[in-house]
């Protein structure tokens, strides 16, 4: 594709195939993403229909296969590139040069040399242009090579006639300048081109290919990492990349997770816990069970989405995409238009001036800036983005980040941790290791995550018994007995039903500590309360600092949560958060988002649970914790692999910068055309006597393009923390 209008024509004819549910063709990264039936046609059908259209479609099912195929493609096609661009220059200087002296000669075999000359750049340098131009014109489309091929032929041809009709005005500088000029600003913009993709080769280039997997006992095999299955062991060793998810089975070390969730500090990883292919092992070796397939991994995800994202296009770029489509063939009307009027004017010394001034209209209108302008920066900014731990789903929630005013928290696992830890506890008997081995097991069975650190504080000073009559209690708690004596284990509902009541004392600590937001558990026997437990959840380390800067940006904050009024209320008192709303049901958190866009909010939710997605489908724009639930991740616009809040400042940053630059691009290409082809097509030429050049209209051009590019690669250099 050699510009806007190939990717819309390309478009078009993907979206007329049967099957074809949604089509987008990417431009800058020559991507598409295609949604189709199986059943009514597949990926063969489209490549050759495309085919039939004068483009082609590249088929690989290996994502690594895939990018190292286009690797090469794109290493060839540069190279070829280069050598027209140092062929068309080396023969159109001395074009030029013989085109200044030509008229000072009464007899010169210049004319005969440039004319061969020229050929040569037409014909080797040249001649993409109008191969792609003849394939396209076959099926009524028309682009940038229609352009550029009529202006160079027409220039050519006129040539050729004058040479053989003894004149001595020819334009042979005039096409191979055209062909030069634009193969250089070519060669410049893939150059810049390759640049916006920087963020994600980076993330494509953090999967190993090699992992040291085992084979029988202390023996480690290092095998392609296509080949490693869920289940196997494999040895991370210090200084290396993990290259599978996995759980660590055994050692112990500090992991480098920058690469995927922005986090600067390296993690402290032990038995149990999760690493993440990509990620740096810094210092101990450790042993992880397989979990995901390669192509499954939280990176192969991360790198999955940010394509779809990058591939996407936000509303503005579908009205960019109308007007490419029906740019080239107002422009070839209006250098003919330029070319007859012209013809007519009485200023119009011969015709050489009218052939001037079409063949530069023709190349200075080209719309690849135009083109540029929206996918360029989408690829910077959302790559940007991705390199920040930020992973944005589509290019219309960058449009959208922009307009969001109120921003709606969930509490739980979102502002904080999202397990509640034990604070403290209330014995009103003798802890003998009987009565904990009763409250421990009582815990255990029940597999309650209150019970957990209950187990983790008594379990070594307990006795270890077998209870009678096991029953979980819904709602409340577990019960059980132990030489015929009952005991519970839960809410103070469950301490009721045994018939235990608060003493003042007891009243007094509960109140304390339900006025801290704190969850109670209660463990007792019939009328008899043994002891009591509290736990809170507490607020993750940057969620103050988060809300602070949400107060800065303008945004009015609300705290939505299924909790109770106390630790609702506790919460929002420490961030400084003025609107809150407590004990509220997935429907109930529904409508309070439904009810603040009534009121004309543009709402972004926050979340990270099932609970919360019916709330985060409705809102404007919605944000999900990078270890959340699926479900929220799947209809999140944006998810903090991290979990951090404070990402939100930044994705809101990343998402106005590069808004600015596609406007900004959008702009200078609107303008350019806007003023280019008026002076093309000779405006000033009736007062100032000054008629733009075919060669100035083609350096014009690709300056033009080039600038586009270069004004999105500034985002990758903008800083947002």
């Amino acid at each position: 594709m050699s510009c806007a209008s190939c990717a819309s024509s390309a478009q078009n004819i993907l979206r007329r195939q049967i099957g074809v549910v949604q089509a987008n063709v990417n431009y800058a990264d020559g991507l598409a993403n295609i949604q189709y039936n199986p059943i009514l046609t597949d990926a063969k059908k489209l490549k050759l229909a495309l085919q039939a259209g004068g483009y082609d479609l590249l088929i690989l099912d290996d994502q690594q296969e895939a990018q190292n195929t286009i690797d090469q493609i794109e290493h060839t096609q540069r190279r070829l590139l280069r050598s027209k661009v140092i062929i068309a220059w080396s023969l159109t200087i001395p074009i030029l040069l013989l085109s200044m002296v030509h008229p000072f000669m009464h007899w010169s075999p210049s004319k005969w040399v440039m004319w061969i000359l020229s050929t040569i750049v037409l014909a080797y340098a040249g001649r993409s242009f109008y191969t792609n131009a003849f394939k396209q014109i076959r099926f009524l489309q028309a682009s940038m090579d229609t352009l550029v091929a009529l202006s160079t032929l027409t220039a050519y041809i006129a040539s050729v006639y004058y040479l053989f009709s003894s004149a001595t005005t020819f334009y042979f500088e005039s096409a191979t300048m055209v062909v030069a000029f634009v193969l250089l600003g070519k060669y410049l913009e893939n150059w810049a081109k390759q640049k916006t993709s920087t963020a994600l080769k980076k993330l494509m280039s953090l999967q190993p290919n090699q992992a040291l997997v085992q084979v029988s006992d202390n023996k480690w095999e290092e095998r392609p990492i296509d080949s490693i299955q869920p289940g196997d062991q494999v040895l991370v060793k210090p200084g290396f990349i993990v290259p599978c998810d996995g759980l660590i089975l055994t050692g112990h070390s500090f992991v480098d997770e920058s690469t995927i969730s922005g986090e600067a500090l390296p993690i402290e990883k032990i038995q149990g816990n999760s690493v993440y292919a990509g990620t740096l092992n810094q210092q101990g070796s450790f042993v992880i069970k397989v979990t995901s397939l390669s192509n499954s991994t939280m990176l192969a995800n991360i790198i999955q989405a940010v394509k779809l994202a990058q591939a996407s296009k936000p509303p503005i770029q579908q009205l960019v995409d109308k007007i490419a489509q029906r740019f080239v063939p107002i422009v070839l009307f209006l250098s003919i238009f330029t070319f007859i009027a012209w013809c007519f004017l009485p200023m119009t010394v011969d015709i050489s001036a009218a052939i001037n001034a079409m063949v530069a209209v023709l190349v200075v209108a080209c719309p690849c800036a135009l083109g540029l302008a929206t996918p360029t920066a989408l690829m910077v900014g959302i790559g940007k983005a991705a390199s920040h731990g930020i992973l944005l789903r589509d290019a219309t929630s960058i449009e959208t980040a922009v307009k969001v005013n109120t921003l709606v928290l969930d509490k739980t696992g979102t502002i904080t941790q999202g397990f509640p830890t034990l604070q403290s506890e209330q014995w009103f008997e003798l802890q003998t290791p009987d009565l904990l081995g009763v409250l421990v097991g009582l815990e255990k069975v029940s597999a309650h995550p209150l019970g957990l650190p209950i187990v983790e504080l008594h379990q070594f000073k307990a006795t270890k018994l077998f209870l009678d009559q096991f029953q979980v209690k819904p709602g409340r708690g577990a019960t059980a007995q132990f030489q015929a004596k009952s005991f519970f284990v839960g809410n103070l509902l469950l301490a009721q039903e045994y018939g235990c009541n608060l003493n003042q004392h007891q009243q007094e600590w509960v109140d304390q500590q339900l006025n801290t937001g704190a969850t109670l558990v209660f463990y007792g026997t019939n009328n008899f309360i043994l002891a009591m437990f509290s736990f809170q959840d507490t607020l993750k380390a940057g969620s103050l600092q988060a809300i602070e800067q949400f107060h800065s940006l303008g945004l009015e904050i609300h705290l939505l949560t299924g909790d109770n009024e106390q630790a609702a209320n506790q919460v929002a008192k420490s961030l400084n958060i003025q609107h809150v709303q407590y004990n509220a049901h997935p429907q109930q958190k529904l409508d309070y988002i439904k009810a603040l866009q009534a009121k004309g909010k543009v709402v972004a939710m926050v979340g990270d649970g099932t609970n919360d997605s019916a709330a985060m489908a409705q809102a404007d724009w919605s944000i999900a914790m990078g270890k959340g639930s699926d479900i929220a991740k799947g209809v999140a616009q944006l998810t903090l692999v991290s979990g951090d809040l404070l990402k939100i400042t930044e994705a809101i940053k990343i998402s106005k910068f590069t808004l600015q630059a596609i406007r900004q691009n959008l702009f200078w290409a609107f303008i350019y055309n806007l003023i280019g082809i008026p002076i093309a097509a000779g405006i000033l030429y009736p007062h100032w006597g000054f008629l733009l050049s075919p060669m100035a209209a083609g350096a014009a051009m690709s300056l033009s393009s080039v600038s586009v590019v270069l004004n999105s690669l500034r985002l990758s250099i903008r800083k947002v923390a």
